[in-house]
């Protein structure tokens, strides 16, 4: 189940809707990056819908940040940059929702 929208991931890609071409893309990534997150936090979306009534914000703008990753970066290797981690992204947003029971 899409817990965001293509419209919504258009929106933070900052890709026209009416542009049609990378639709079917956009919409695997959004379903890889559910499964990554899920795999990320050791739980599903559905126990933190079970739990907190909905899947939290800090979350779904974590599978934002994942897509746009995964759409501007389409393979394993990037070279002539330099690359830094930046602060309070992915493991800042998902963290809090890691189920630490998972041994």
């Amino acid at each position: 189940m899409a817990y965001i929208t293509l419209n919504e991931a258009k929106d933070h890609l900052v890709i026209d809707k009416d542009w049609t071409d990378d639709d079917n893309y956009i919409n695997g990534l959004i379903d890889m990056v559910e499964t990554v997150i899920e795999n990320h936090i050791h739980d599903t979306f559905e126990n933190l819908i079970s739990e907190l009534g909905a899947v939290p914000k800090p979350v779904i703008h974590a599978m934002k940040i994942m897509i746009s990753h995964f759409y501007e970066v389409r393979e394993p290797i990037v070279t002539g940059t330099i690359t830094a981690v930046v602060p309070y992204s992915m493991e800042y947003l998902l963290d809090p929702y890691v189920n630490r029971t998972i041994q």
